[in-house]
């Protein structure tokens, strides 16, 4: 997946424990749709993974165009993470979607029951409306905040096509690319 395991394991990020971050995919009119969402660090497929109803318009904008940029600042680091990567939609495979439902709070469990009108519903069944977005990232790029000079505020960008080697570290100063 790349040099980003060791960001979000810094912050303790995995299955169990998910961060909030902003995702972002393409709408029905080719407009921007950007949302904030748990995201969690799947190691079984080495990506991260996104629960999320399976009729929500992230999804279904998924089904037609499966790439996904997500953005994550890490207040304690100064650091903006941002990624983007190709998708797949899990809706079949029963024993890891058991897995991630068992991860979802419960409240957040009782809303999909409640969805389908069964508000009193055993939470430890996973609803039939519940799926995960993994996320395989392609690009990272790592904004690196000098608090004390912004001057000195760094950039980097690893991407797979270059083997996650960093490419040069950009002074945000001289920078005139974007991600």
């Amino acid at each position: 997946m790349g040099p980003e395991r060791e960001w979000w394991s810094v912050k303790g990020v995995d299955e169990a424990t998910p961060i909030f971050a902003q995702v972002a995919t393409v709408g029905e009119g080719g407009e921007p749709q950007v949302r904030t969402v748990q995201v969690r660090y799947v190691e079984k497929f080495g990506c991260l993974g996104v629960n999320t109803n399976k009729g929500t318009n992230k999804w279904k904008a998924l089904l037609k165009k499966p790439l996904l940029a997500g953005c994550y600042f890490d207040v304690a680091a100064n650091r903006q993470i941002r990624w983007e990567g190709d998708v797949q939609l899990i809706e079949e495979d029963d024993i890891f979607l058991n897995q991630m439902w068992a991860l979802v709070e419960k409240g957040v469990r009782k809303v999909y029951w409640m969805k389908e009108g069964l508000p009193e519903h055993d939470l430890s069944v996973r609803c039939p409306t519940f799926g995960t977005i993994l996320c395989f990232p392609k690009v990272w790029d790592i904004y690196q905040i000098d608090a004390g000079d912004s001057s000195r505020s760094t950039r980097t960008l690893y991407r797979e096509s270059n083997g996650w080697k960093p490419e040069e570290e950009i002074s945000v100063a001289s920078h005139t690319d974007s991600f």
